[in-house]
């Protein structure tokens, strides 16, 4: 699998590379076009992942079909931790698939879509159900600061089109259950095509197809999602603190 990321070098620079044979080779140019090698290889453990893409939005599936949204401040990578929100004992995480978006979408053609996608990245869809429940909304709830893990590289979209694939996810190495990513790539043209008739889809912005149940997480526990051909996302939990 040859992979696009982005990550900080031993040297403390953010760079863009491409990720194969375990290691990754800095690159300079584009996520979204033409690239150069700038540079030898650096082995995977050399290197801090930052969030594969910048969105300027999230838009999220859950797993019932429903819409949302989730905001860019939300966005972390690979090994950066997930922050409980003030006054909440825990939060609800969802484990998925995020394509990326690497053309701009307005009122797109669904058997246009496939055309405009980049590639795909784990995403762990996090959520605070109590303030979901003070709110009556889920504003707070959905976009609170490192609540969408994504990463740690963006993969090519093709072999997504025709595999199911499974989609796993542990806590603390314990598993918790299955899911396939075949019913999120049957929904992703569709539900692209209906966000695009409402709202300018850019490159880097993040199609959120949530997989699977999930479950809480609470503070000092580490989560991983996890599928065949992507990789893996960790990311340990952290109590949020008033600044």
């Amino acid at each position: 699998m040859t992979a696009l990321a982005r990550f900080v070098d031993p040297n403390g620079r953010p760079r863009l590379g491409r990720v194969e044979d375990r290691t990754v080779t800095p690159l300079l140019g584009d996520l979204f076009g033409a690239t150069v090698e700038d540079g030898a290889p650096l082995p995977l453990s050399a290197v801090f992942w930052l969030p594969p893409v910048v969105p300027s939005k999230i838009v999220g599936v859950r797993t019932d079909g429903a819409l949302f949204l989730m905001t860019p401040n939300t966005v972390i990578g690979d090994g950066h931790p997930i922050t409980i929100p003030p006054g909440c004992d825990a939060v609800n995480h969802h484990p998925g698939l995020a394509v990326i978006v690497g053309r701009t979408m307005r009122a797109t053609a669904e058997d246009a879509v496939w055309d405009h996608l980049l590639g795909v990245t784990l995403a762990n869809g996090i959520a605070a159900p109590q303030l979901a429940q003070q709110d009556g909304h889920d504003v707070r709830a959905r976009s609170a600061d490192t609540f969408c893990p994504l990463g740690p590289w963006v993969a090519p979209w093709d072999a997504f089109a025709v595999d199911d694939r499974a989609v796993r996810c542990h806590v603390d190495g314990t598993p918790r259950p299955e899911g396939r990513t075949a019913l999120a790539v049957q929904q992703i043209a569709g539900v692209a095509a209906y966000v695009s008739t409402m709202m300018t889809v850019i490159p880097g912005d993040v199609l959120l197809v949530e997989i699977g149940a999930g479950g809480p997480l609470v503070a000092g526990q580490t989560v991983s999602v996890s599928i065949d051909g992507v990789g893996t996302l960790r990311n340990p939990v952290a109590e949020g603190r008033h600044e």
